[in-house]
């Protein structure tokens, strides 16, 4: 193993610089802890925050989100600008303190679900969905 020691990595030509990094990567914290882990599968896939009141619902900011469809009341369709390998991810969302849910999903979508506190089908005006599990 071979160990690289830097305070500044800059590209040839200046600008940004592409690192990979394989998925058996360790890494040290900065209060000095050793972690082995899976980097690549601990990072965001997804996400997005929107306005579900809204006659047509669009991102207020997102990450790999191509766009929202309203399937009907509190159901809502995130769907991926990059697909996942398979649907075997895990979606979060939260909406305002009310209920939210998981509906079906794809490889190419996250369906999102909002209730009231009574568990009846709400739109909400604060949404917010996170995705995480494997690109294809």
């Amino acid at each position: 193993m071979s160990t690289i020691l830097s305070n500044t990595i800059t590209s040839v030509g200046g600008g940004g610089v592409s690192i990979s990094v394989g998925n058996g990567a360790t890494y040290i914290s900065d209060g000095g802890a050793v972690t082995n882990s899976n980097v690549v599968q601990s990072l965001a896939k997804s996400y997005v925050f929107f306005d579900g009141t809204a006659g047509t619902p669009a991102a207020a900011d997102s990450f790999n989100h191509s766009s929202i469809t309203d399937s009907s009341t509190g159901n809502y369709r995130n769907v991926f600008t990059n697909t996942m390998a398979n649907a075997n991810f895990s979606g979060f969302a939260l909406a305002n303190n009310d209920n939210t849910g998981d509906g079906a999903h794809n490889t190419s979508y996250f369906q999102i679900e909002t209730a009231n506190n009574s568990n009846q089908a709400a739109d909400e005006n604060r949404v917010d969905a996170l995705v995480v599990g494997d690109l294809a």
